[in-house]
């Protein structure tokens, strides 16, 4: 898809962009590159690419895991001018990584903004915030509808049922219907 919309469907993908943090501690390929001998992430690289990436798709909506303030504001400048974002960091997690939804304006207007707490499951921890979803209200800009779009990032091994903490948020949810 590009710049025409395919009969009034929304185009929707989903991308773990690789915090850093994470791509330099798993030692992940995609996400390191060597200097001097020493591991050392490739962001810079990465975000550039996954910028243009996300401009030359033109999806309509981008759902994106593990993506902090600094990664956000790092691949924004390749899309900015056509989509929306809507971002929460993780308050439980080192990285400071988070997820995001990015809406093209020219198919979704953005009206409210929500999270989901997804609480820890680690004894320690129990009872505070380990992860998030961010949720995004929008309405697409030819036919009026209402939709809901949630970015997680589900955790199990630390989060305390992370599919059922947002499928119960988004069942009591009065708009849009489900």
């Amino acid at each position: 898809p590009g710049e025409d919309d395919l009969d009034g469907d929304l185009t929707v993908g989903t991308w773990n962009v690789l915090h850093p943090k994470y791509a330099v501690k798993h030692n992940e390929a995609e996400g390191v590159t060597y200097q001097r001998g020493k591991r050392v992430s490739n962001w810079a690289d990465r975000a550039r690419e996954i910028g243009r990436s996300l401009q030359k798709s033109a999806l309509d909506v981008y759902l994106l895991q593990e993506i902090g303030e600094a990664q956000l504001a790092d691949i924004m400048p390749h899309v900015q001018d056509a989509y929306e974002e809507v971002h929460k960091v993780h308050p439980g997690r080192g990285a400071s990584d988070g997820v995001a939804i990015l809406l093209r304006r020219k198919k979704l207007r953005l009206e409210g903004r929500d999270h989901v707490d997804m609480l820890a499951r680690e004894e320690e921890y129990a009872g505070d915030v380990y992860m998030r979803a961010v949720l995004a209200t929008a309405r697409v800009v030819d036919t009026g509808e209402e939709v809901l779009v949630a970015s997680a990032h589900f955790y199990a091994k630390k989060t305390e049922d992370p599919r059922g903490s947002l499928l119960k948020a988004l069942s009591t949810r009065e708009s849009p219907s489900l």
